[in-house]
């Protein structure tokens, strides 16, 4: 891979994923470079929906990845077509180069980027079953990455057995939803999509109006707060609504666990996803009688160790079959 590549798609996947060194050390070598450039394509414009300053600011973003995808896809089909200047980002170059853009030539890429576009100014979300619903809806193309990297044939009938789900059900989640509804959890009082879209029936059972947290990095004084009133810290969360949250990621992990059968390569790589998301729940959880603290990250001793034991059973990496 061009370093200039590996460099851009390495920092998309840090933002989403912080355990990434961690995860791309037990990768078999065969497989990182391919996991590292579609991942990091997909992780970047998934952030520019999730983590946007404004809703112009990610509608910009996402109009600019689709165009380059299209593009793209373009080139591939016709190399003597004109060049242009989103082809001079690294990671479309790097594509443009090899097999690998063939995984966005087999996925309903268009419908995942409506999806989304519509995440930027989204409906406000009705309930829970939304909410799990909506998760799964934007982490699909993680779950068709895990099958493509196995085996590119099983994909095509992978796409059509979501397509006969009902989307509403959490049979339908996946251990990339989890992960994608964790990371929004994590952090949020910084008034990311979660924020903006708390499900109606969580927000009437608390009494939440929008504007009710904090804003991120938000210096209340104690000369602010009212004498009985204890200052709330900058990244307060109420502790009910935090276990009401942590309850739908557990129907989430039920639903993962009794989701379609995998092969055995994908079983193993998909253990780690799990571990990953068992030990920020754990830490999540923790935080339940404290209010909100810094967002969790880093890498714990607990997770390199449930990564060891996972690679060190997982035919995917020491090749048996």
């Amino acid at each position: 891979m061009l370093p200039a590549a590996r460099i851009w798609c390495r920092e998309q996947m840090l933002r989403q994923h912080p355990q990434w060194p961690l995860l791309e050390a037990f990768l078999p070598p065969d497989r990182r470079d391919d996991l590292l450039l579609l991942s990091g394509v997909l992780a970047a414009m998934l952030q520019s929906a999730m983590d946007s300053s404004s809703s112009e600011v990610a509608a910009h973003k996402l109009g600019w990845w689709a165009d380059a995808m299209q593009q793209l896809l373009q080139q591939v089909k016709s190399p003597l077509a004109e060049d242009t200047a989103s082809m001079q980002h690294p990671a479309l170059q790097q594509l443009r180069r090899d097999s690998r853009s063939a995984f966005f030539q087999c996925i309903p890429l268009v419908d995942w980027l409506q999806d989304l576009q519509r995440t930027v100014e989204p409906p406000v979300l009705a309930d829970v079953a939304a909410l799990r619903a909506w998760c799964w809806r934007l982490a699909r193309p993680m779950d068709w990455l895990d099958i493509w990297l196995q085996c590119p044939a099983q994909l095509p009938q992978h796409i059509a057995w979501e397509a006969a789900q009902d989307e509403a059900n959490p049979a339908a989640a996946s251990v990339h939803a989890r992960r994608l509804l964790l990371q929004q959890i994590n952090t949020l009082p910084q008034r990311n999509w979660l924020y903006h879209n708390l499900p109606m029936t969580l927000r009437a059972r608390h009494g939440l109006q929008l504007d009710a947290m904090p804003p991120p990095h938000a210096d209340r004084h104690a000369s602010d707060a009212p004498a009985h009133e204890k200052p709330l810290p900058p990244w307060h969360c109420p502790g009910a609504l935090l276990s009401d949250l942590l309850a739908v990621d557990a129907q989430l992990s039920t639903a993962d666990a009794a989701g379609q059968p995998l092969p055995a390569a994908q079983h193993w790589q998909r253990r780690m996803w799990q571990a990953d998301n068992r030990v920020l729940a754990q830490r999540l959880q923790r935080r339940t009688g404290s209010g909100h603290d810094q967002p969790c990250s880093g890498i714990t001793p607990g997770l390199a160790w449930s990564y060891w034991r996972i690679a060190r059973l997982s035919p995917i990496v020491t090749g048996r079959s």
